[in-house]
């Protein structure tokens, strides 16, 4: 019997260690937003967190989708506002919605326009979390069609009379979609996750500020940014130069090194001089 215990306890030992979960994180891709909130070409994979605790309009001149990726925007309920897009070229067939609420869990009786896409435009929305009740209401999204354009929205639905008799007294104040400008960029990380002997690799990305980094080294030579828990790999190129953009929060807490082969030989270099300026300065 306790030789059965024993092996009982040296196997779930295993098990657990089997479970151990190790994350390595990396820069794909950076899509710079420019001054009125215009992003030129995005492509979505896994994820993309637009969330900032403001509410955005972004305007997309191409996007693109790998999957059925999700995006989190924030939204306020009690507004009727939310991060909303116009998009003018298309290559994407669903994407999952999910809803961050920044203001109070009440609702109002008005449907939520968050989306302006090309007739022609596939692309279905769908919500994350479609039975989800806030302030007695749940929300639908609906399609609109007019000459040119497909309208996305959110329709609330009332899930008693009381509430809906409530909700068609209450004044609505008109609240447009005010974009807010304070962020730079949309920043794509690869995380590969090792669970055992397994490795996952997914794609996500945040918005948020970034700033370029640059420096001097040897032609071709691969250098290495770390920062806490991510890196980014970029080659130096024929002049002897490298450039990168790095998350705003992590400036100053960078380790770089160069990564050189001489004679079949690879070398280390810790890279010391380098220049750091906000993106547009």
């Amino acid at each position: 019997m306790k030789k059965l215990i024993y092996s009982f306890i040296f196997f779930l030992t295993l098990l657990s260690c089997s479970s151990i979960v190790t994350e390595n994180k990396r820069i794909l891709n950076t899509y710079s937003i420019k001054n009125m909130n215009e992003i030129e070409n995005l492509t979505i994979k896994d994820k993309l967190d637009l969330t900032n605790g403001e509410i955005n309009l972004y305007h997309i001149k191409e996007l693109k989708t790998e999957g059925i990726p999700k995006i989190i925007v924030d939204i306020n309920y009690e507004k009727g506002i939310i991060d909303s897009f116009i998009i003018s070229k298309i290559d994407a067939s669903k994407i999952l919605l999910s809803l961050n609420n920044v203001g109070d869990n009440k609702t109002i009786n008005k449907e939520i326009i968050f989306a302006r896409l090309p007739k022609d435009s596939k692309l279905e929305f769908k919500l994350e979390n479609e039975y989800q009740v806030i302030d007695n209401t749940i929300f639908e999204i609906k399609t609109i069609e007019t000459d040119r354009y497909k309208w996305i929205k959110l329709v609330p639905f009332f899930l008693d009379e009381d509430t809906f008799e409530r909700k068609a007294k209450e004044k609505i104040e008109k609240e447009s979609n005010v974009a807010f400008y304070e962020n730079n960029m949309i920043m794509e990380y690869e995380i590969e996750e090792k669970i055992g002997n397994r490795v996952y690799k997914k794609s996500e990305a945040k918005l948020g500020n970034g700033k370029i980094i640059k420096g001097f080294g040897e032609p071709q030579a691969e250098i290495i940014i770390y920062c806490d828990n991510f890196q980014v790999n970029i080659k130096v190129n024929e002049n002897g130069r490298w450039e990168s953009i790095i998350p705003e929060a992590y400036i100053g807490n960078l380790k770089i090194i160069q990564k050189n082969i001489v004679d079949n030989k690879t070398i280390f270099t810790e890279v010391n001089g380098y220049s750091v300026k906000r993106k547009g300065e």
